[in-house]
């Protein structure tokens, strides 16, 4: 059952791969987390960076020369 390490006593070997089990599960937890925070930030750069660029080109102040 554990292959890493030979003389390892059953009962040990059995809580390393049950410590395993929780830093993949744990593992997994954090990446979904990261990739809901991921999805609100595109979504707000979506709505925000358009709104921005309209802003800053009506934003500007022009002076017209009827020369």
């Amino acid at each position: 059952m554990c292959l890493t390490w030979r003389r390892v006593p059953p009962r040990a070997c059995g809580c390393l791969v049950a410590s395993q089990e929780v830093r993949e599960n744990l593992t997994v937890v954090s990446e979904l987390r990261v990739q809901q925070v991921t999805t609100t930030l595109s979504l707000v750069a979506t709505i925000f960076l358009p709104l921005t660029f309209l802003t800053g080109v009506f934003g500007m102040n022009f002076t017209y020369d009827d020369k």
